[in-house]
């Protein structure tokens, strides 16, 4: 049972990959200090940044990845400013009063560790 529970752990530490911000891509400069700051503080294997069009707007969630069930995600806007925050222990999933999940339209990762 070790022996398998190792196996399963070293596929999925290799199947990590690092994706970096797209620099041909510019973004306001309190979302790429947000940016920064987010990489260098994540812990979790899983952690992830990312794009979605909601309310006519990009947006950026920035998931801390599976590393514990009561993290939210927090939601900023282009210019940097903090939009709203999804999950946590109540598993919110509204931004503005509209309900992110169903309202929203997944673009792309800009990262993830």
């Amino acid at each position: 049972m070790k022996k398998l529970f190792l196996i399963s752990l070293c596929c999925f530490a290799t199947a990590c990959e690092s994706i970096s911000v797209d620099k041909t891509e510019t973004f306001d400069v309190n979302l790429e200090k947000a940016f920064e700051t987010w990489k260098t503080t994540q812990e979790c294997k899983t952690a992830k940044i990312d794009e979605y069009e909601f309310q006519s707007a990009k947006v950026y969630v920035f998931d801390p990845g599976l590393c514990g069930a009561d993290m939210f995600s927090p939601v900023y806007d282009a210019k940097g400013n903090a939009f709203c925050n999804l999950g946590g222990i109540i598993g919110n999933v509204k931004c503005n009063n509209v309900n992110f999940d169903e309202n929203s339209k997944f673009i792309k990762t800009i990262w993830k560790k």
